[in-house]
């Protein structure tokens, strides 16, 4: 069964790692750190079919999405504050990875159809504040961050191959980005992030490239681009930071990259990370839409499993 609680712990270790690439050290829980314990519990999802979504802090609010909307508990003790219920049949099927100003996202629309429509919810009351359909672009049913994004007070949603934002608060439209030339925002494999002080949206440009660009959060205009460098089996590009920025490209097969690309703020590459390699493999898959990331300085603390010594994979056919 699964329950909420305002503590959790990496399971098996965490690796370090700088901006250029080179592994600083790691951690696990046989390294002698004293277990924590949870300050309270919230009881078990119900329909057991339900799934966990995405979290926020807003002041002393903790506030949990899930399949069927959000709710909010008061982080002291755990008492439920309100709750946000989606229309059925629809579920949450994208979110906002950060609130802002006092207001998530969440996507929203039929199971195994479309995600279509954006719902901005006040964090304080768990009122919509709005909800607009996203009449040109139809969010695929992915289950991951990226998609919409909330900050610096707008709502970021892709329409039609760009990107537009809108007032948090209000959704009055502020500006629409235009992608580089050749180049959508699609919301299969593209994503995107706020920071303070910019916007970073990954682009595919035709079926053998994509790109990095990052632009002004007040206007929306292009401040630089950055290839990639994908090939015809890319998969998807996700933004896992904005400052420092730190991309995850992803590319199918059995002999595909997977590296985290970090640059400067003026677009120059620093370094590639593998996210599997000789001293283990990153994991960076997300689980209830937790990360297991996180980005300060000139590191990147991520969790970490260490290869098991002498293994290896094979496929074996009868002899004969």
């Amino acid at each position: 069964m699964r329950r909420t609680s305002v503590v959790k712990r990496v399971a098996w270790g965490a690796a370090v790692v700088t901006l250029l690439g080179g592994l600083v050290g790691c951690s696990s829980d046989d390294a002698g750190e004293k277990p924590r314990e949870a300050a309270w519990l919230v009881g078990p999802d119900r329909p057991k079919t339900m799934k966990g979504k995405a979290a926020w802090i807003n002041g002393n609010a903790v506030v949990r999405v899930r399949s069927d909307g959000a709710a909010a508990y008061d982080l002291t003790n755990g008492r439920p504050l309100w709750t946000h219920t989606v229309p059925a049949p629809q579920i949450v099927c994208t979110v906002a990875e950060h609130a802002d100003q006092g207001v998530g996202l969440i996507g929203q629309g039929l199971e195994d159809e479309p995600c279509d429509r954006v719902t901005a919810i006040d964090l304080a009351t768990g009122k919509a504040l709005w909800t607009r359909r996203l009449a040109r672009t139809a969010i695929p049913g992915t289950n991951y961050y990226g998609v919409i994004e909330a900050g610096t007070g707008s709502a970021l949603v892709p329409v039609a191959g760009r990107v537009r934002a809108l007032d948090l608060r209000t959704a009055r439209a502020r500006w629409t980005w235009t992608p580089p030339r050749g180049c959508a925002f699609t919301a299969r494999d593209s994503a995107m992030a706020a920071g303070p002080d910019a916007v970073v949206a990954t682009f595919r440009c035709g079926r053998k490239a994509a790109k990095v660009a990052v632009a002004d959060p007040a206007r929306g205009r292009t401040r630089w681009v950055a290839d990639l460098g994908v090939g015809a089996k890319f998969d998807a590009a996700e933004v896992l930071s904005v400052s420092p920025l730190v991309v995850r490209v992803k590319e199918g097969g059995e002999r595909s990259r997977d590296e985290l690309l970090t640059f400067d703020a003026k677009g120059t590459r620093l370094g590639a990370i593998p996210v599997s390699g000789p001293e283990g493999d990153l994991d960076l898959d997300l689980g209830d839409f937790t990360r297991k990331i996180a980005v300060g300085g000139d590191r990147i603390h991520v969790a970490a499993k260490p290869p098991a010594p002498g293994s290896w994979n094979t496929t074996c056919s009868p002899s004969t």
